[in-house]
């Protein structure tokens, strides 16, 4: 004896229902905007936690910014001064570049001026 369990479609979200009914149909058509809506769904799903998130956030935030700048100042300059320690010491780690600097000056001036020109012609 076969039980048959089925959901009655009237206690089924839409979502569910358009899923099964790109199943059944099969077609690419349909099947491309299911997909498209079900994106969608979860782009907006996405798009409203963020937002939620970032109301319950930004005052706290704020406040911790307003309460210790002296720290946040402090801990920006180390961050950024033990960044470019790293990189000088990883350059002086290249035997080329550690024993010719003039080497290094014309290859950093390359590096800017291409990434210049990049930035021009990508604005």
């Amino acid at each position: 004896m076969a039980v048959k369990i089925s959901t009655p479609y009237k206690k089924a979200p839409a979502r569910t229902r358009e899923i099964d009914a790109v199943a059944e149909a099969g077609t690419s058509a349909a099947a491309k905007t299911a997909s498209a809506n079900l994106v969608s769904h979860v782009a907006n799903i996405v798009d409203s936690t963020t937002a939620g998130v970032d109301s319950y956030i930004e005052p706290v935030r704020s406040s911790i910014l307003k309460r210790f700048p002296i720290m946040f100042s402090l801990l920006t300059t180390f961050g950024v001064s033990t960044t470019f320690y790293g990189f000088e010491k990883i350059v002086d780690e290249i035997s080329v570049l550690n024993t010719h600097p003039f080497l290094m000056l014309i290859l950093g001036m390359g590096i800017l001026a291409f990434t210049g020109t990049l930035y021009k012609k990508l604005s």
